[in-house]
C-alpha cells in the first residue's frame, strides 16, 4: 500500500505494468476466483502510477486481485501505451486519467468485478492469455 511510480519510460517489456494477488499464475479467468479463507490474503491499495510511456511490449496494464480482498484506491494517470493487447482490471477499484492505451488487438480495457472511473471498459469473458 501507499506506492508511488513515476516518470518510467519502458520498451518491450512483457508486463509493463503488473499488479497481481496470484503467484506463479493466476487461474484461466476471473470467474473461476474463489474466495480465500484465513486473514493472511495480499492487500493492494492506494497505489498511484504516473508519466509512463509504455512502447513494444506485448501487455499494458494488469490488474488482478481477489474476489475477497478487491485492490482499492489505485490511480493511473498520464500513461500513453502502445501494446499487444490493452489492460485488464479485476477485482480492483482503479481511476484512469488521462491514459491512452492503443492495444495491436482487442479492446483497450476488459474488466470483470471492478469499479472503473475515467476509462471505457467491456467485461471481460472468457479465459486470461497474456502475450
Amino acid at each position: 500500500q501507499d506506492i508511488t511510480a513515476r516518470h518510467l519510460t519502458m520498451r518491450n517489456v512483457r508486463y509493463p505494468i503488473f499488479i497481481s494477488s496470484y503467484y506463479p499464475k493466476p487461474p484461466k479467468g476471473p470467474a473461476e476466483d474463489l474466495p480465500r479463507e484465513g486473514t493472511a490474503l495480499p492487500e493492494w491499495k492506494d497505489i498511484l502510477v504516473e508519466d509512463v510511456t509504455i512502447s513494444e511490449s506485448p501487455n499494458s496494464i494488469t490488474v488482478w486481485a481477489l474476489p475477497d480482498k478487491p485492490a482499492r484506491g489505485l490511480v493511473f494517470r498520464n500513461i500513453k501505451a502502445s501494446t499487444g493487447v490493452g489492460a485488464f482490471v479485476f477485482h480492483a477499484d482503479a481511476t484512469f486519467s488521462n491514459v491512452q492505451i492503443t492495444p495491436a488487438s482487442g479492446p483497450v480495457l476488459q474488466t470483470f468485478a471492478a469499479n472503473i472511473k475515467g476509462l471505457d471498459g467491456v467485461p471481460f469473458q472468457g479465459e486470461y492469455k497474456s502475450k
